[in-house]
């Protein structure tokens, strides 16, 4: 291709962090330039169907429209690609822990399994439930099938306790040699910390602390009506890390004092809890971003075989 090719060369690469990641990597070793193509709408695509041709075609139309300072140059996301992958392997196991305990809670609700009242699914609970031999003397044989599947069902959940608490030790290690002053914030846990780190992504994605907060979800919107004026929350933007604000906020809200007296102090005024909490989260998203702006994030972080966090 480049030996047919004379003047200079753009590589246009749909999927560069997912499955043109590969080509991505290998054309940047090569030192050549490369930038994101979108994938073209439906409506672009018109009556031609999807092809190949009409995919490549598009690509090449609207990069070729775009000055060269609007391209999306991909990154080398080291460290913020680890922190990714645990993450979301935290809200599959998360998903799948919430739904084996509601089968489990249906279970014992309607196979009379235990005694009295239902019991809360404690772990230690689940570690008795875990332990129930497949029948007792006088279990009928629908009744001998529920304890078996209530064991099955409590055995997953434990399985994946231990393995979300050994996920969050490894978020913790790669935070602490990747941005441990994140840690220093009142409010901050592992994950909350690694969820805004992979939605900030690199230095330079965002222009300014308004944009991070917008893509946040935190900018706040004009909901007036007559003469009451008013502002709420977005509801666009990147809902995880408006999630991990949210979870910060409701802990600096129990238990850092200065949240507390802010949020008497704007009580007393006429706030509603909930406007309140928008305003804590659009201040938060802004002292993040300024934050992580400062921090150098070019290094990378290994596990070696110890599971000990490391800088390349």
């Amino acid at each position: 291709m480049l030996e047919k090719t004379d003047g200079e060369v753009l590589f246009a690469v749909e999927g560069t962090s997912s499955y043109g990641e590969t080509f991505t990597v290998a054309l940047q070793k090569r030192g050549l330039p490369v930038c994101e193509a979108k994938a073209p709408k439906m409506k672009a695509r018109g009556q031609k169907g999807k092809t190949d041709e009409v995919d490549s075609h598009h690509a090449a139309v609207s990069i070729l429209s775009k000055p060269i300072n609007s391209l999306i140059n991909p990154k080398n996301q080291g460290t913020v690609k680890m922190l990714r992958i645990l993450l979301t392997a935290r809200r599959n196991m998360t998903a799948q822990s919430v739904m084996d305990k509601n089968a489990l809670y249906a279970l014992l609700r309607t196979n009379n399994l235990t005694t009295g009242q239902v019991p809360v699914l404690t772990t230690a609970m689940l570690k008795i439930i875990a332990d129930w031999s497949a029948k007792s003397d006088d279990d009928s044989a629908e009744k001998s099938i529920a304890r078996m599947e209530a064991r099955r069902l409590a055995q997953y959940i434990l399985f994946r306790q231990a393995a979300l608490n050994k996920n969050e030790k490894q978020l913790q290690k790669i935070i602490k040699a990747f941005a441990p002053s994140l840690l220093e914030f009142p409010g901050f846990g592992a994950v909350t910390s690694a969820q805004i780190l992979c939605s900030y992504s690199y230095k330079g994605r965002f222009r300014c602390a308004d944009a991070f907060a917008s893509l946040a979800g935190t900018t706040p919107l004009e909901a007036s009506s007559g003469q009451v004026v008013r502002y709420r929350l977005s509801r666009l933007g990147d809902r995880t890390l408006n999630a991990a604000l949210s979870t910060i906020i409701l802990t600096r809200m129990r238990c850092h004092e200065l949240t507390k007296k802010y949020v008497e102090k704007r009580t007393v005024g006429g706030k509603s809890k909930r406007e309140i909490k928008r305003c804590l989260k659009h201040y938060l998203a802004r002292s993040v971003f300024r934050h992580l702006e400062k921090l150098d994030l070019s290094v990378n972080v290994c596990i070696n075989e110890k599971g000990l966090a490391l800088i390349e």
